[in-house]
């Protein structure tokens, strides 16, 4: 009964208190009130010394102001909630109704499916997990041993997301049937010169067909203008081994893609794009020795960079052209590459340029690129010429598209130092093709039917392959 009496006198005194003449501060079991009128309104306040600044400066800085809530009717000004509540209690009046504050959406609220990609959205950052298959049927049609096949062309699982406010971002992506990766090769030539030089050297190699670490990349990207790239991934240079290979016009990048795109590397790299997105910029540092290496292959590094110029806008990494733009989409992309290869004792210095163009305007797409290289074996130097182009037109449904392809390479042999081969150094191929695909939902599910016809003009013989793949990423 004691305790309930001290809680009745406290109450009792604070109420004796707010009471008090407004021309007199009550300060009561430390709480303060105040409240003064000046211009029709009421001014309350719940601290001395925010009373005493708008005192001297007439100055309320951050205060709630509840219109027609005076108790003849003016529009009370408060410090805060608190002054409000007791500016209330004191004349008696309806107390301060507070907006009832937004329910934080349930989890599962945050977790959602676009674009083949399921969303984790949390306070921390987001996460996005996707895996694209594609199942293939491959007839090839050759002078020997025609053969058609089923297989999975690709089967890629990719982790990705960002934190602190996308500052930092990360990528994995694992392949589960592997990418025919190739950890050595041999040459080896016949000295029978009444063959034909494609008969009289062979080409061995060993290759790992299993699972593979693909990507692990992570990004600081807290400036658009300068994001550090670091970890495993593609090599800024070939713009079609730049766009995944579920975003193509064909089921495949062009022939000569595998001879001049180095495709993954581990590295470091610095990338960059204006606000507009009219500018874009890759520069790289890498082993130069392909994937999942442990050790550089030699003292030197891969050197990559990469200049693009947009002049309508950003133009995505995919082929075809499911923005259907009402106005054309211009690219024009210049890159340079160098890298020293050491296989056994011999040096290769490489020396590469590229050049990129794209264009596309309501359902047509078209890009190309051509490259140049230098490879200096000591004492000779070699030469490889490739270019492609490629043209599509998505028809107005969105849903069918045609597309067709031709691609050439040149390409001095450059096992060189074998003496009969010097009469024919030259391997020139030639690459034709069409594609007919049907997207249920962008590149995300779509079916796709192509011919690609590959001739080698040295051995004077041809290849034609008729592929059908169908795609779903989920």
């Amino acid at each position: 009964m004691g305790r309930a009496f001290v809680v009745v006198l406290c109450l009792v005194s604070s109420l004796l208190a707010l009471g008090a003449p407004s021309s007199s501060p009550a300060q009561t079991l430390n709480l303060y009130y105040q409240e003064a009128s000046k211009d029709g309104r009421v001014y309350v306040f719940n601290t001395a010394a925010r009373y005493k600044t708008w005192q001297e400066g007439g100055e309320m800085g951050t205060a709630l102001i509840l219109v027609g809530r005076g108790a003849n009717g003016e529009t009370v000004v408060a410090e805060n909630e608190t002054a409000a509540d007791l500016y209330f209690f004191k004349h008696d009046l309806p107390g301060y109704e507070r907006p009832a504050p937004k329910p934080e959406k349930p989890f599962d609220e945050r977790v959602f499916y676009k674009d083949g990609k399921t969303n984790f959205v949390m306070k921390a950052g987001t996460v996005q997990l996707s895996t694209h298959m594609q199942a293939r049927y491959t007839y090839l049609d050759r002078l020997q041993n025609d053969r058609g096949s089923f297989r999975i062309r690709r089967m890629k699982s990719v982790v990705e997301g960002n934190t602190y406010g996308g500052t930092w971002r990360f990528k994995l992506q694992a392949n589960w049937v592997g990418g025919n990766v190739v950890n050595s090769a041999t040459v080896s030539a016949s000295n029978d010169t009444t063959k034909p030089l494609s008969e009289r050297v062979t080409l061995s190699t060993t290759a790992t067909r299993g699972a593979i670490l693909e990507d692990a990349e992570l990004w600081f990207a807290k400036f658009p203008l300068a994001t550090v790239w670091i970890g495993q991934g593609k090599a800024y240079f070939g713009r079609q081994e730049l766009i995944s290979d579920g975003k193509l016009h064909f089921v495949d990048r062009w022939v000569g893609n595998a001879r001049f795109a180095p495709s993954r590397d581990q590295g470091i790299g610095l990338i960059g794009a204006n606000g507009t997105k009219k500018y874009e910029y890759n520069l790289g540092l890498y082993n130069g020795n392909l994937i999942n290496q442990t050790l550089n292959d030699n003292v030197e590094y891969m050197y990559v960079g990469r200049l693009v110029w947009t002049p309508f806008g950003e133009y995505k990494l995919e082929e075809s052209a499911h923005d259907y733009p009402e106005t054309p989409k211009l690219l024009l992309g210049a890159a340079g590459l160098n890298n020293t290869l050491t296989r056994g004792q011999t040096d290769t210095d490489i020396w590469r340029v590229g050049g990129e163009l794209a264009f596309k305007w309501h359902g047509f797409n078209s890009s190309g690129e051509y490259y140049y290289e230098d490879a200096e074996i000591s004492p000779r130097t070699t030469v490889a010429r490739g270019y492609y182009v490629q043209a599509g037109w998505l028809f107005p449904n969105r849903k069918f598209e045609l597309a067709g392809r031709y691609a050439h390479v040149d390409d001095e042999l450059l096992m060189l130092t074998i003496s009969d081969l010097n009469r024919n150094p030259l391997a020139e191929l030639r690459e034709y093709g069409a594609c007919a695909s049907w997207y249920f939902d962008k590149h995300t599910h779509k079916i796709q039917a192509n011919w690609l016809r590959f001739e080698d003009t040295l051995a004077d013989q041809h290849i034609d392959e008729y592929a059908m793949q169908l795609q779903l990423v989920f």
